[in-house]
């Protein structure tokens, strides 16, 4: 599950071929049995990779546990557990990269506006 949810997220970001826009290290976490992270490193080129280790050096994070992603992957809605940081960057990364990108782009962007 959390698997299939990164996998969406790297979707976003690889489908759009266009500069980011925005420069900084995000991070989205989920809390299970044990952690994940996916983490998006946006400059002149952009990264993407998964980790069991809380990333060191994010200007942005969001936090879910797994009930939560499963809700978003089922259609549902789910506050986030904690953010992090600069909640403006995972805003405008939310209306860059995925709010376009369908119903579960949709509820992510709420989850960083919620955050505020």
């Amino acid at each position: 599950m959390v698997d299939t949810f990164f996998s969406l997220l790297d979707a976003c970001v690889t489908a759009d071929s266009g500069p980011a826009g925005l420069r900084g290290r995000i991070g989205v976490g989920v809390l299970g049995e044990r952690a994940a992270w996916w983490v998006a490193d946006f400059g002149d080129t952009t990264a993407l990779r998964r980790s069991v280790d809380a990333p060191d050096g994010c200007d942005a994070a969001l936090l879910l546990d797994e009930a939560g992603v499963a809700r978003q992957l089922a259609g549902g809605e789910a506050r986030p557990l904690q953010t992090f940081g600069d909640i403006a960057l995972l805003d405008r990364f939310a209306s860059r990269f995925v709010r376009r990108q369908g119903a579960m782009g949709l509820r992510l962007h709420a989850m960083t506006r919620g955050a505020r």
